[in-house]
């Protein structure tokens, strides 16, 4: 499907859409709401730039286990991904 108008030249590799969740972003002259469709653009070291005086999102890792006992954790960079 083609982007909508005014979203400039979209790459399937590089673009992709997510959702927004929560209101963190919610203020400003630009504001992101709650369940806002986004158009995001991956950051990599070959078009990274400057991000300075822009809006970036950050992913965030946890681990749920689906048993109860265990408490949520903040997946970092000790984490290998193994299988």
């Amino acid at each position: 499907m083609p982007a909508p108008p005014g979203c400039g030249k979209v790459d399937l590799e590089k673009h992709f859409l997510a959702l927004a969740h929560g209101h963190s972003m919610n203020g400003g002259k630009y504001p992101i709401l709650d369940g806002d469709l986004l158009l995001l653009e991956r950051i990599t070291a070959n078009n990274a730039d400057s991000i300075t005086n822009t809006t970036i999102a950050i992913e965030r890792y946890l681990l749920v286990a689906r048993n109860p006992e265990y408490a949520v954790m903040k997946a970092n960079e000790e984490f290998v991904t193994f299988a």
